[in-house]
């Protein structure tokens, strides 16, 4: 029975969904599994002190820890709870990063900041005011993600195995994927391997709806 439009539409916006459930996680269990072996490296002058591992554990799989995005800015690192917000942080010049760094998290009034850099009041004001509106449009962007649905076809051919369809997949969402991989303002590699597995293995775990007859 040939597929009505409908239902590959329903199917592209549940797909969409999924792989952003998918990478989430994905970024999750990457976070538990480096702060599990943080916790691992125990120095010998650790082992040599009379101390003893509990005989039980606690199961935290179901709590899921705030996901946290250190960002170095003026020589301070700030950490913050929203990817999108580090992300596009970042993204601004370095002289409209530090004035929004500055002016918000410094508690620096406009007047400082303009004396910092050789502006005064008036000028420092509508920098800030600029850069929000810019910091704005960018954390709208990254909150949208990548407005386009992956093609019918191609995911039908993704979960089916295909290659080129897996790649294509990857590159959908390669950016989310890069912002879901931030650790201390940079992106971390092994993290976004881990992110492109676990979601590559997903796809093949993808259920499609049965069609209404």
């Amino acid at each position: 029975m040939a597929c009505t439009e409908a239902y590959r539409e329903h199917i592209m916006y549940t797909f969409n969904g999924y792989c952003k459930t998918v990478i989430r996680f994905a970024a999750i269990n990457a976070w538990r599994d480096r702060s599990r072996r943080r916790q691992k490296e125990i120095s010998l002058e650790y082992l040599t002190e009379e101390k003893f591992y509990p005989l039980g554990t606690t199961d935290e799989y179901f709590e899921a820890p705030y996901e946290e995005h250190p960002i170095t800015i003026c020589g301070q690192t700030v950490i913050l709870t929203n990817g999108e917000l580090a992300t596009a942080l970042l993204s601004l010049p370095k002289k409209n990063r530090e004035i929004i760094f500055l002016y918000f998290f410094g508690h620096y009034t406009q007047q400082e900041i303009g004396e910092m850099y050789g502006r005064c009041r008036s000028t420092t004001g509508y920098q800030i005011r600029r850069t929000l509106q810019l910091l704005h449009k960018e954390m709208e962007v990254l909150s949208m993600g990548n407005p386009s649905l992956l093609p019918y076809e191609t995911i039908v051919r993704a979960t089916s195995g295909e290659p080129e369809a897996v790649d294509e997949v990857l590159r959908h969402y390669s950016k989310r994927i890069r912002i879901a991989a931030i650790e201390n303002g940079h992106i971390d590699r092994d993290t976004e391997d881990s992110i492109k597995s676990r979601l590559v293995a997903a796809l093949f775990k993808f259920r499609f709806d049965e069609q209404e007859a």
